[in-house]
This record gives structure tokens, sequence and C-alpha cells, in this order.
């Protein structure tokens, strides 16, 4: 699915389903797909995927305190932790760009019950045309791609369209190899 964010169309993550197991592994890095965004003096290696730190907190956010946070709206007070998830990501505007229909992709952790908000939406980053392997350029963009790992195991990948009903509709065993979009010769198909 495309979007647009200031006039910049953009490719983003649209399944229906939550993707049960799934994260991003950042090669040759300590740092996680887990970790915020880098900002400001940080060196672009030294961050992650997820949204740099708000006030007030968004993301990181407890399932207590999205409850908390939504407890007057009426259409997603009374949702299930991974729709509730989705649901808040995509809350949320870009650059607050009221007219951009841009939605963040999430990441819920229900061994911590936290969701994850993903600044960086993107699935893979390989080859030397698109990123740089060598962990001494800090400031070249990293090279990732995406996982089914053991390290994954209480993660969800969720997209703005998770469906409400997903857990009659959703396959509920990991898919392997799953991703939103394939790059062939820098074109997203």
């Amino acid at each position: 699915e495309d979007a647009e964010v200031a006039g910049t169309q953009y490719r983003l993550p649209s399944g229906r389903c939550p993707v049960f197991g799934k994260g991003i592994i950042i090669e040759n890095s300590n740092t996680t797909f887990l970790t915020p965004v880098a900002t400001e003096n940080q060196d672009l290696k030294d961050g992650g995927f997820a949204f740099p730190p708000t006030n007030p907190l968004m993301s990181p956010m407890t399932l207590d305190g999205m409850r908390d946070f939504y407890k007057n709206n009426e259409y997603v007070k009374n949702l299930d932790e991974l729709t509730l998830c989705s649901r808040h990501a995509g809350n949320m505007n870009p650059d607050n760009d009221e007219n951009s229909n841009y939605k963040y992709p999430a990441v819920y952790d229900d061994k911590d019950k936290k969701c994850h908000i993903l600044y960086i939406a993107a699935q893979e980053n390989n080859g030397p045309r698109y990123c740089n392997k060598d962990q001494s350029k800090r400031n070249s963009m990293f090279c990732f791609r995406p996982a089914k790992d053991k390290s994954f195991q209480n993660y969800t990948y969720l997209s703005k369209n998770v469906v409400d009903t997903w857990e009659e509709v959703c396959p509920r065993k990991n898919l392997e190899n799953a991703k939103f979009g394939l790059w062939v010769d820098g074109n997203c198909e």
C-alpha cells in the first residue's frame, strides 16, 4: 500500500493479520530494531527503527498505558491488545500532517506488554547499492532483513490494517519469510 507525506509517496505495511514471531535483524550491530531511531547528535547506526522519545511518551507504551489513554474512546477502548496497539500506531501523524494517509506499523511485545511504534517501516535493505555492513562507518545506512527468530518469539508485527476479528480470520501459526513488498531494481513491486 502506498501513502503520501508532504507530497512524497511512501510504501507502508498493510497486512490485515498480525505476524507472530517476526522482527528485523540489523546486520553487524548491537542495536535492536526496537531501539529508537537516531536523533540529533547520534550516529545513524546508533539508532534502531522505533519512535524517538516524545512528551508525552507515545512509544513504547504499556498495555495499561494504552487502555488509560483511550479509556474515553468508544472505538478502541475495548479492543484486544494487538488491535489496540495497531490502532495506537495508526493514530500517529507524520510531522503533524493531518492530511497524510501514512500510518506507522507497530510491534507488540507480549512478554513486556508494550506497544512499540516503528518510525522506520522498511522491511529489508541489502546490497552495496543501498547499505553498508561496515560497522565503523557510523553514518552510513545499515543493512537489515526481516526474520523469524527465537529472539522475536514474543513479538507480533502489526500494520494499521489489522482487522478487529483477527483471532477468527487469521492464522496464528508463524508464516515463513513474510515480507510486505519486494524490491526489484530499486522499485517496490
